[in-house]
């Protein structure tokens, strides 16, 4: 799902750096860690409600970060 090293910056937060994984059709996947450690970050991106700062987002290989 996740390809090319994805990263988001944000100016006084920090960020996700080089995020790169692959989720295979019919798997179910939980986000887990502690608070503050990104994950609503992640899924903010996956659902493009947050635009990345380097790297493409790939769903079944169409490019959703277009």
């Amino acid at each position: 799902m996740v390809n090319g090293g994805v990263t988001k910056n944000y100016p006084s937060q920090g960020g996700l750096h080089d995020v790169d994984f692959c989720i295979d059709q019919g798997e179910v996947v939980a986000l887990i860690g502690e608070s503050g450690c990104g994950k609503s970050r992640r899924l903010r991106l996956f659902n493009r409600l947050t635009a990345t700062t380097e790297g493409r987002l790939f769903i079944q290989g169409d490019d959703v970060s277009t």
